[in-house]
């Protein structure tokens, strides 16, 4: 990525040999003359483009006067400082010059027509721009959000405050505006006191939002008459289940049809219209297999972490389903990643309390695993295998503490075992709405089996509940403080290691990520 934001351009063909660019961040460049070009230089190669110009033509007309299109840009942040206006810049309208945009912000509409809407109604699934009286009579006028392939997710409006909507012809056209806008968002945010009308969108338009699931709203002028009314209207919302993200276990993929594509599909089912995402790490699912035995914990979840804070359907609370190692993989993620806002997190089968003994394959055919313990087996805490090998990097010896402390690179950080303590682990633990432990009664794949309950072994093997551990009694992580609180569920299942049957899972999904009563998450901020 190009990112330009202390450079004085003063010669354009200073950048005639620049390579051609994806990534052009220019949008606190003083040199309004100039930049535009940078942009069409690369328009054939550009992903991403944040920009801020006064003469927004330039931006889709070359230097000769020649219409600029830009077949690859997912991603547009565009400032004007042009109000729009009749005799604004138009495109020819066979010219669609963003036919694959799927984020736009801006501020105001800057054009006289529906250029930057053309042709990718099928693609754009965030919109941020500020309205006024114009863009509401341009944007009805052009019919641009009447398809109904659009896949708008998430909309979020602000109103400009010089431009007022006076009359009720006006109120009239926003209304219909925003209904039309909102007829397939998930996810509504309104910067202004629009939501004054949202009863009224509800009432006299079927399809405004009719499958919003999130509702924020940062607006002044709100009386509690409005807000009253909001919350009538309500009713009329679907339902509001929190996405959940699932983490599958060693040997196994994100997607695999007879196991992770199995309980996504019964996640789904008893959860209609519920956002799933299975974690994956690698480009493909032989890489994330391997990535189940060899590489550094620490690493994948910091890349889990990035990746979540792209994922839109996560950003107001996300529920978390851990399977065996995948579990304690979540529970450090929760730890750890402050851009996520965890509420239930329940995991089946977690070694959340280590392991004394390397995990055993689930078949002797499984040539990764067995190339794992081949591995292990010539010392868990030597350096290379504690940075390469997974398990390794939960391993617990009862009887070599000292080394368990001084090399493992993962567990004593997230269980608090050093001395050294991270209080925002604790904190974000103490954050969750619940956390339910689920352990199997005949568990051979996990030793010791107390350590889905975060309990261990003593050296003579002797089973140690969490409740009689220093880290619970001390609460280093928080656990006590959940348990205190009636927010930590230890249950055990029977049967051997991930044996869960399939109506036992639709009444956990049911019991712990169903929504009780239908209610939409409403933000008033007055």
């Amino acid at each position: 990525m190009l990112n330009l934001r202390d450079v004085n351009l003063k010669h354009q063909s200073t950048f005639a040999s620049f390579p051609l660019l994806t990534r052009l961040d220019l949008s606190i460049l003083t040199s309004p003359a100039i930049h535009p070009s940078l942009a069409t230089m690369s328009a054939s190669t550009l992903q991403y483009l944040d920009i801020r110009l006064n003469d927004v033509s330039a931006l889709f007309t070359d230097t000769n006067g020649i219409e600029v299109v830009y077949p690859n840009l997912q991603h547009l942040r565009m400032y004007s400082y042009a109000q729009c206006h009749s005799d604004a810049p138009t495109l020819a309208l066979d010219v669609v010059p963003l036919p694959v945009l799927r984020s736009l912000r801006m501020a105001l509409y800057p054009f006289a027509d529906d250029v930057l809407f053309r042709g990718n109604s099928a693609t754009l699934e965030y919109l941020d721009f500020s309205i006024d009286a114009y863009t509401v009579d341009l944007l009805n006028k052009m019919r641009v959000f009447e398809s109904k392939n659009k896949v708008l997710r998430h909309v979020v409006f602000t109103q400009n405050s010089y431009i007022g909507h006076s009359t009720p012809e006006a109120e009239a056209a926003e209304i219909k505006l925003l209904s039309d806008i909102t007829s397939s968002a998930r996810k509504v945010t309104l910067l202004t006191s629009m939501a004054i009308v949202i009863p009224t969108v509800i009432t006299q338009y079927e399809h405004g939002f009719k499958h919003v699931q999130v509702l924020r709203l940062e607006s002044f002028g709100l009386s509690f008459f409005n807000v009253l009314c909001l919350l009538k209207a309500l009713p009329a919302l679907t339902i509001l289940a929190c996405g959940i993200l699932v983490w599958h276990g060693m040997g196994d993929t994100c997607c695999d049809n007879t196991t992770m594509g199995v309980i996504t599909g019964i996640i789904r089912a008893e959860l209609p219209g519920v956002f799933v995402h299975s974690v994956q790490l690698g480009s493909s699912v032989g890489a994330d297999r391997n990535a189940g035995f060899f590489g550094n914990v620490n690493n994948q979840i910091d890349t889990v972490c990035k990746a979540l804070s792209a994922i839109e359907e996560l950003q107001d609370g996300v529920n978390l389903m851990g399977f065996s190692q995948g579990g304690l993989f979540l529970r450090a993620l929760v730890q750890r990643c402050p851009t996520i806002r965890a509420r239930v997190l329940v995991t089946f089968g977690s070694p959340h309390g280590g392991v004394a003994k390397v995990p055993e394959c689930s078949s002797s055919d499984d040539t990764l695993c067995q190339w794992m313990r081949q591995l292990a087996s010539k010392g868990v805490y030597s350096w290379y295998i504690r940075d390469h090998v997974i398990q390794a990097q939960y391993f617990k010896d009862p009887e070599r503490i000292d080394q368990y402390l001084q090399f493992n690179i993962f567990l004593p950080d997230i269980n608090g075992d050093l001395e050294e303590r991270n209080e925002a682990y604790r904190e974000r633990i103490l954050a969750l709405d619940k956390m339910v432990l689920y352990k199997f009664s005949e568990d051979r794949m996990i030793y010791p089996a107390m350590s889905p309950w975060f309990g261990f072994v003593d050296t003579d093997g002797n089973d140690i509940p969490v409740q009689n551990s220093t880290m619970y009694q001390e609460d280093w992580l928080g656990l006590r403080g959940l348990d205190e609180a009636g927010k930590l569920s230890m249950v055990s299942l029977d049967g051997p290691h991930m044996h869960i049957g399939k109506d036992v899972l639709r009444d956990i999904v049911a019991e712990h990520f169903g929504a009780s009563e239908k209610v939409v998450p409403f933000y008033v901020q007055d």
